[in-house]
C-alpha cells in the first residue's frame, strides 16, 4: 500500500511532495494491520485542490471504498459552496480493511502543516518544500508536568464528581450517571494515571491517543482495576465501577503525592466513599 500511495503521488505532476504522519511515521508507536495510513499530499495550487474536491472517484485507485468521510465538507460545506480551503481531507475505509486518512494541502501551507507536533516521514519532495527544520517532533502525546494546585484540583474534582455519579445511579438516571462518569470523572482519573505513569517512565512517555498504550505502563492489578471502571447499567456493576475507580485513583494519587511532597486529602476520599456506599448499597 505504501508503494501505491507513493506512486500515485509521483504520477501526478501537480503533486509536489508527499509525507507520512501518524503512528506509521512514529517509532514510538505500535503499528499493526489496523493502523491507519496518515498521508499528506502537497499540491501546487488551489485549483488543483478544488479539482480533487469535486472528484468523488479519484481515491478509488487505492481500492473499493466501504465508507468515506470528508470532514471539511461535512462541517463547513467547502465542496458544496465552491469555496476552496488551504487543505482538505478524505478519511477512507476500504473494503479490504485498509484505512487511509489523506490530506491535500497547498504548497503555500505545507510548511505549517509539517510543523505540527507530530513525526513525519517524507515519501518524496524533489523541490525541497518540506525543509528539515520544519519537520515535526517524535512524541505526539507528551504528559504535562504537574503543579501542586493542579494536583489538588484534580483530586477535588474527582471526588466531587464521583458523588454526582452515585446520585444519578441511585435515582435510576443512568444516562446522567454514565455521562458524568465517562466524560467528567474519568478525565480526572486519567489525568492522575498519566502523572503516575510519567513518574515511573518519564514525562515524555507516549501513551497514544486516548491512552491506547496504557496497558504497557501499568502493572496488572492497576490495569485490571482501570478496566473495571467501565460498566453496564446494572446498579451492582455501577457500584463496582465506582469502587474500582476510587481504588485506582487513591493508589496513584497517593504515589504522585509522595513523589512531589504533596498532601493527599484522605478526608475527602473517605467521606465520598461513605456517601456513595450509602446511596448504592
Amino acid at each position: 500500500m505504501m508503494k501505491l500511495i507513493n506512486d500515485t503521488a509521483k504520477a501526478n505532476e501537480k503533486i509536489l511532495a508527499a509525507y507520512l504522519c501518524g503512528s506509521r511515521a512514529n517509532p514510538a508507536d505500535t503499528v499493526d494491520n489496523l493502523s491507519d495510513y496518515d498521508v499528506v499530499y502537497v499540491v501546487d495550487e488551489m485549483p488543483t485542490l478544488a479539482k480533487y474536491m469535486m472528484d468523488r472517484d479519484w481515491f478509488k485507485v487505492f481500492g473499493e471504498p466501504a465508507i468515506v468521510q470528508e470532514p471539511s465538507s461535512m462541517y463547513f460545506g467547502w465542496a458544496e459552496c465552491g469555496e476552496v480551503p488551504d487543505d482538505y481531507a478524505w478519511l477512507m475505509l476500504f473494503k479490504d480493511g485498509t484505512r487511509i486518512d489523506l490530506t491535500m494541502v497547498t504548497a503555500e501551507c505545507a510548511s505549517f502543516q509539517a510543523k505540527k507536533d507530530r513525526p513525519i516521514q517524507v515519501l518524496f519532495d524533489e523541490q525541497g518544500i518540506l525543509k528539515a527544520e520544519n519537520l515535526g517532533k517524535s512524541n505526539r502525546h507528551p504528559i504535562k508536568k504537574i503543579e501542586k494546585a493542579l494536583y489538588k484540583g484534580c483530586c477535588n474534582e474527582f471526588w466531587w464528581t464521583m458523588q454526582n455519579v452515585a446520585k444519578g445511579a441511585a435515582r435510576g438516571q443512568y444516562p446522567y450517571a454514565f455521562e458524568m462518569l465517562n466524560t467528567v470523572t474519568r478525565l480526572e482519573l486519567e489525568k492522575m494515571i498519566d502523572w503516575y505513569v510519567a513518574i515511573e517512565h518519564g514525562f515524555d512517555v507516549n501513551l497514544g491517543k486516548f491512552n491506547k498504550y496504557l496497558a504497557n505502563y501499568l502493572d496488572d492489578w492497576k490495569y485490571a482495576e482501570y478496566l473495571k471502571t467501565y460498566s453496564s447499567a446494572e446498579p451492582d456493576e455501577i457500584l463496582a465501577a465506582l469502587i474500582a475507580a476510587s481504588n485506582i485513583f487513591s493508589k496513584v494519587a497517593q504515589a504522585v503525592a509522595d513523589e512531589f511532597g504533596y498532601e493527599y486529602n484522605f478526608e475527602d476520599e473517605n467521606n465520598v466513599r461513605a456517601y456513595c456506599r450509602g446511596l448504592l448499597m
